[in-house]
């Protein structure tokens, strides 16, 4: 675990400070989150309502009919973990 000494923790600060607190780093970090979070979110909602299309890509790929509802299932759960900052880490992970 890395730890941040006062020194660094100080120059933080006063960097953040410096930029009004949002520097282009941080909104295209906010940017991509948003862009995953609508990407997942509405993958989720297709295939836990199991639409035609989602229906017919699951049997294109010989899948069962229940494989669209236990991925949506699986999604909402990273989409959760990934949103979750102490746990973000681990929806990257997997």
């Amino acid at each position: 675990m890395t730890t941040i000494t006062s020194a660094s923790a100080t120059s933080l600060e006063a960097s953040a400070r410096s930029t009004g607190g949002h520097s282009g780093a941080v909104r295209a970090g906010v940017v991509v989150t948003a862009l995953v979070t609508l990407f997942l979110g509405f993958d989720r909602v297709i295939h836990l309502l199991n639409v035609p299309a989602v229906q017919r890509a699951t049997a294109e790929l010989g899948q069962p009919s229940y494989f669209a509802t236990t991925i949506g299932c699986i999604e909402a759960v990273c989409l959760a973990l990934y949103l979750i900052p102490r746990t973000a880490l681990w929806a990257l992970c997997s």
